[in-house]
Order: structure tokens, then C-alpha cells, then sequence
């Protein structure tokens, strides 16, 4: 991609995050329980770090493969983030754990995070 395809790129990402979202798709924050604060920070750190994430409606499970991780995060070097977000109290489903354990056994790990700093605990960890 080029810098100017790059660019253009940034601006029509910029501009459908600032206007209300398309039909059928919810509105930024509608996240279950207590979780659309801490991915709506997940989502501004991102963004501030110029990383590119991947993040699936939360409204509609038809649209998210069973157990998937609420986040995909490429950042620089070929450094890959899964993340699934919880609130202070809430517990992977079984789905989840089970899509844990194999990633673990194909060497990936998804990490869970209850907060913003435990969030950039995992990504500025060396």
C-alpha cells in the first residue's frame, strides 16, 4: 500500500468513526455488562499507537465465531495482540476457554484484561 492509498485509508476510517454508525450496526459502547468503557479505551489506545485492530459486534453473535477473542491487534514487527475484554467480575464462557486452550496449543496466547492498565501491562511487556 502506498502512503497516499494509506492515507486515504485513514481518512474514511476517520470519517465512519465520527458519524453515526450504518444500519444494523450498533452504536460505539453497546458492549455487554460493564465491558464498552474498557473496550472503547482498547480501541483509543490503538488507535493512538497507529496500531490496526479488529473488533466484532458485540450485538450480534451471529456475526463472531463461538469463543472468538474481542480483539485482533497487529501491532509493529509482526506482533499479533488477542484480547478478550472482561468486566471486573465477569468469567470467560466455556467457548471462550476452550478457544484459549487451542490457540495455546498452536503458540498463540489470548490475553484477558479487566482494564485499561492491564491492557497496556500486556502490549508494553518486552
Amino acid at each position: 500500500m502506498s502512503q497516499a492509498q494509506f492515507e486515504a485509508y485513514e481518512a474514511r476510517r476517520a470519517l465512519s468513526s465520527s458519524g453515526p454508525p450504518p444500519p444494523g450496526v450498533p452504536p460505539r459502547g453497546s458492549f455487554p455488562k460493564n465491558e464498552g468503557p474498557l473496550h472503547d479505551q482498547i480501541i483509543d489506545e490503538c488507535k493512538r499507537r497507529g496500531w490496526l485492530y479488529f473488533h466484532g459486534s458485540m450485538s450480534h453473535s451471529t456475526y463472531r465465531t463461538e469463543g472468538e477473542p474481542d480483539f485482533s491487534i497487529l501491532a509493529p514487527g509482526g506482533v499479533v495482540y488477542w484480547v478478550e475484554a472482561k468486566s471486573k467480575t465477569g468469567k470467560p464462557t466455556t467457548e471462550q476457554l476452550g478457544v484459549h486452550a487451542w490457540m495455546r496449543r498452536l503458540g498463540h496466547q489470548c490475553h484477558i484484561v479487566r482494564s485499561i492498565a492491564d491492557f497496556i501491562a500486556v502490549v508494553d511487556r518486552k
